[in-house]
């Protein structure tokens, strides 16, 4: 019977999913509900709607935020599938030494521009919440900051500096922000996720902010973490 229940399951997903294709409008066609109802209403009501001064962040973090929150559910179940199949990295006893020693003229530039990249990556991720989106770019930044970190001064220093605990709260850090704005809506009477439940442009806009760090500094950190599982499988 159990051996049963999975491919039973997955036949009515199969179908329910097939249903749904068969109910979309056709592609292509320009009287589909896209193209006469969203995207005018986007161009036309998205500033005062959203409180967003860039039409780009008003769908994206509002119009499309359940879309945006899914993102940041599949980047996190991917760290969550890493971590149930080989667990976190350790720092073994004494650093271990790197197999190619970068030259004290690497070490002491990127002492002097590490901390000019993080402040841009920073840059990205605030200024997303005003302009075109940045979180997810930002946090690839700031990502790629730990990991260069990393090549250069020792995987081991690196984890020093950068541990698991400081790294679990950021992880998790979107998700959790996410849902707790959407059942504060929803205890305000409004939809889950809407931004404007107390009807404030200044505390939407404020919130908008919120969700674009969050997206940035959880999408960072959860890539470097994946970076460090993946090192501790090449070291061994």
């Amino acid at each position: 019977m159990k051996k049963m229940f999975t491919p039973l399951l997955l036949t009515l997903l199969g179908i329910f999913f097939l249903l749904a294709v068969f109910k979309m409008p056709p592609m292509g066609n320009p009287d589909n509900p896209t193209n006469v109802v969203a995207a005018p209403r986007y161009i036309t009501q998205g500033p005062q709607e959203t409180g967003c001064s860039n039409l780009v962040s008003a769908i994206i973090l509002n119009y499309r935020i359940y879309d945006t929150m899914g993102e940041m559910v599949v980047i996190f179940g991917a760290l969550a599938a890493a971590l149930a199949i080989l667990g976190r990295e350790h720092v073994k006893e004494g650093l271990s030494p790197l197999k190619v020693e970068p030259s004290p003229l690497v070490r002491i530039m990127m002492v002097i521009y590490i901390p000019f990249f993080i402040i841009f990556a920073l840059y990205v991720i605030i200024n997303g919440g005003f302009s075109v989106g940045g979180g997810f770019q930002g946090g690839a930044i700031l990502a790629s900051v730990i990991i260069i970190y990393a090549l250069i001064f020792g995987f081991d220093n690196a984890v020093k500096r950068l541990p698991a605990k400081k790294r679990v709260f950021f992880e998790g850090m979107a998700i959790l922000y996410f849902t707790v704005i959407g059942f504060m809506s929803v205890f305000m009477g409004k939809n889950f996720l809407d931004l404007n439940f107390l009807g404030i442009s200044m505390f939407q806009k404020f919130l908008t902010l919120g969700l674009e760090i969050s997206i940035g500094l959880a999408s960072g950190v959860t890539i470097a973490s994946l970076f460090y599982i993946l090192k501790k499988v090449e070291r061994g």
